[in-house]
Order: C-alpha cells, then sequence, then structure tokens
C-alpha cells in the first residue's frame, strides 16, 4: 500500500507540472484570441462529467484500449486527481486549491462520501475546510430513495449475470 501511494504523490508531483504549464499555454492563447476580436475569453476548471464519455470513445476510436490509458469508458480532464486515486478529502481539496486560482473563468472540485447521515461532524468538518481553503466545491454523499417503496438507505443492485436486476 505504501509503495501505491508513493507512486500516487510522484504522479500529483509531475501532473502538476504538467498542468500549470498547461494552463499558463491555455491564458498565454487566450490573451492573442482577445487581441484580435472583442470577447473575452477565460479558462474554467471542471471535472466535466458529460462530456468524458464522449471524449473516452473518441480516443478509444482514435488508439484502441490502452490498459490504465483508454480503457475506461471515462476520463480525467483538468487538473482533478484521478478517480481511481485513493486519497483523502482534505488531501484532494489541497491539491485542487492550488489550480483554482489558473481558472479565472471559475472552477469547482468535489469529494465523494459515503452517507454521512450519522456523521454530520465530518460533513462539517470537510464543509469548513473547503470555505477556508478553496474557491468552490461540493460534497457529494450517496443518498439513494426508492420512489415505489419510499426506503431511505443505500440500495444494493444485484445482476444476476444475464444482464437483469433484483
Amino acid at each position: 500500500m505504501h509503495q501505491i501511494y508513493d507512486r500516487q504523490v510522484t504522479y500529483r508531483r509531475r501532473g502538476k507540472a504538467v498542468c500549470t504549464r498547461g494552463h499558463a499555454a491555455y491564458e498565454r492563447r487566450l490573451r492573442k484570441v482577445e487581441g484580435r476580436r472583442k470577447h473575452r475569453f477565460s479558462v474554467y476548471g471542471t471535472p466535466l462529467e458529460s462530456t468524458t464519455y464522449k471524449f473516452a470513445k473518441c480516443l478509444q476510436k482514435r488508439f484502441d484500449k490502452i490498459p490504465g490509458v483508454t480503457d475506461k469508458n471515462y476520463i480525467t480532464n483538468s487538473y482533478h486527481v484521478h478517480v481511481t486515486e485513493q486519497i483523502d478529502a482534505f488531501t484532494k481539496l489541497k491539491f485542487e486549491a492550488e489550480f483554482q486560482m489558473l481558472s479565472p473563468g471559475g472552477a469547482i472540485s468535489y469529494v465523494e462520501v459515503p452517507d454521512m447521515k450519522t456523521n454530520l461532524e465530518a460533513v462539517l468538518s470537510v464543509m469548513r475546510y473547503i470555505y477556508d481553503n478553496i474557491m468552490y466545491a461540493e460534497l457529494n454523499t450517496k443518498s439513494d430513495y426508492c420512489q415505489e417503496c419510499g426506503y431511505d438507505g443505500e440500495i444494493d443492485i444485484i445482476n444476476d449475470g444475464h444482464g437483469k436486476r433484483s
């Protein structure tokens, strides 16, 4: 486990350098374009989930499925920590906060947490951290609700192996 964490920290450091250079290049390019037009442009830092499926499919079509690179139906874009990385909420928010000032058009970060109904102190702790350390972030918590029977809690979906769910 320690080796995995070390690789992830190294990955973040290298990724930070690439993202910083990339954001600076975007900003330079936008300033040039603005000089020729009457419009302002800006960089917006977002995971943009609605387009990652489409981008992933385009990459798979162009480069085939490469294990660990294009083998998923999503991509992690922008400066956000990769979804598969084992990282706590505070470390993730701290890392992503460093990039938000490079996105003058706006930015969003988020953390995924389990059902937190019974741990409101933890929710408040993360919310205080967000308020004190990052421009904009959200806390996504699992909340399953069955509209048929009214069950409110984590719903387990079981697949029978033939595509049928029960």
